[in-house]
């Protein structure tokens, strides 16, 4: 047979009736101390006192035994990974949030929505309402950017040529302006094929193999992907000799060393999958025995 257990429920219907513990155990007909149990989930709650909770209270018997708190665990949980909060509590202290001031946690989600929507509304209007803090320590600003792939082109682009006061020079192929000219061009690609939204093209699918020309004022300085005019011999001969510089100077032991330095503790992440309470293992990144075949 399966417990019920109304913790949170009950305490909230007590302090709603502005009652204590032996004045809610007077009206049920039971001890002070049972309902004490009773709000502490260390008692399973039986029928009798369910009926004389609906009888006495006014309330429906299903609001009292629907549990609420893990659909709030998961939403409390969300809410936290925002960025602009440090120093984020563990599983035990939200639960006890939750089992202790159910209204006091639902009123701060209600406040973050509001923060959340009044932010939107903010950047929707223009990065000049708000602080560059703000934006900082948001997390519209990090993973809902509200970005264009139209708009990333432009930045790199007009944008970059006005940040450097050269957009009467630079920036976009009008007569006039130096003849600097990206093309991006790959048939042997999958990623570059259709295209059907060039600046989404671009964005999200282009990378440095696929620049096929570059123009830098007028001047061819890469053509069919290779480099055009420059010595590349000479410019790996110079990488190779100040690596070798580098390795006589530092000596072999700290040269290695230095290939594999020692990693930082790492912060575990925490899981984002709040259907479950599994917080990642401290071996999760370890090679175990068996784990790897020899070749």
């Amino acid at each position: 047979m399966t417990k019920t257990f109304v913790g949170p429920q009950l305490r909230q219907l007590r302090r709603e009736r502005r009652q204590t513990q032996a004045e809610m155990a007077k009206v049920l007909g039971v001890s002070a101390g049972y309902v004490n149990l009773l709000e502490n989930n260390e008692r399973s709650l039986s029928l009798r006192v369910l009926m004389a909770l609906a009888d006495h209270y006014g309330v429906d018997w299903r609001d009292i035994v629907t549990d609420k708190t893990s659909n709030l665990l998961a939403e409390l949980r969300n809410v936290i990974k925002d960025p602009m909060f440090s120093g984020t509590p563990d599983l035990i202290e939200l639960r006890a949030a939750i089992d202790h001031a159910p209204r006091l946690v639902e009123q701060f989600l209600h406040l973050y929505g509001v923060h959340r929507n009044t932010l939107e509304r903010m950047m929707r209007q223009g990065t000049n309402v708000t602080s560059d803090r703000l934006l900082a320590t948001s997390a519209e600003a990090v993973v809902h950017n509200k970005l264009r792939a139209e708009e990333v082109v432009h930045w790199a682009t007009m944008g970059g040529a006005t940040a450097l006061g050269l957009a009467d020079k630079i920036g976009s192929l009008t007569p006039g302006k130096r003849a600097d000219v990206i093309l991006i061009k790959n048939d042997g690609s999958p990623a570059m094929y259709p295209i059907l939204h060039p600046y989404g093209t671009v964005v999200y699918q282009a990378g440095r193999g696929d620049v096929h020309t570059v123009l830098v004022d007028g001047q061819v300085t890469k053509s069919d992907g290779a480099l055009v005019g420059v010595d590349l011999r000479g410019a790996k001969d110079a990488v190779g000799n100040t690596v070798d510089y580098a390795r006589s100077t530092m000596g072999e032991q700290a040269f290695q060393e230095s290939m594999t330095p020692e990693l930082p503790n790492p912060d575990r992440v925490p899981n984002p999958y709040t259907y479950t309470d599994y917080e990642g293992s401290d071996d999760r990144h370890t090679i175990r025995a068996g784990d790897v075949t020899p070749a």
